[in-house]
């Protein structure tokens, strides 16, 4: 009778299986300690910034002149701008656990473009830059961050 056996050492597919397996929860752990800080800083950003609008509303009701008038809803304009944003990083929190619901919802294009020009303008005209939106048959594909990125940019020659 013939016995034989053959065997081979897996030790290190073992080992490497093992590492993967501590690399992955690791990175899991680092991803939701992630998603819970975007939740918080978000939520932190919130209290000071409605207090902000809030202020601007109180002060809309003082009676101000035309130019005050102006300047407030400038204030308003960029606090709901960046309430946004932090509504976008909450948002991104709320997709990385799962747990976000998209809305669809009708929204007027032309006011989203004249209130983002209006954001912009006043740092376009420091530059010397000329911002005008133009609206008959055209189709709008910027944020007011891509646009405020552009209005940042030197002008050269």
């Amino acid at each position: 009778m013939l016995i034989q056996r053959v065997g081979r050492d897996i030790t290190a597919r073992i080992a490497g299986e093992d590492a993967l397996v501590e690399a992955r929860s690791r990175a899991e752990a680092a991803n939701e300690a992630k998603s819970r800080f975007l939740a918080t800083v978000s939520h932190e950003f919130r209290t000071p910034l409605n207090g902000i609008l809030g202020m601007a509303d109180l002060l809309a009701d003082t009676g101000p002149d035309a130019e005050q008038t102006t300047y407030i809803e400038a204030l308003r304009t960029s606090g709901e701008a960046l309430l946004a944003l932090v509504d976008d990083i909450l948002d991104f929190a709320k997709v990385e656990a799962g747990k976000l619901e998209l809305v669809e919802e009708p929204f007027d294009l032309v006011q989203l473009v004249e209130t983002v020009a209006e954001l912009v303008a006043p740092r376009a005209q420091a530059k010397g830059i000329e911002l005008a939106a133009h609206h008959p048959g055209q189709r709008f594909l910027s944020r007011p961050l891509l646009i405020g990125d552009a209005v940042s940019v030197e002008a050269y020659g």
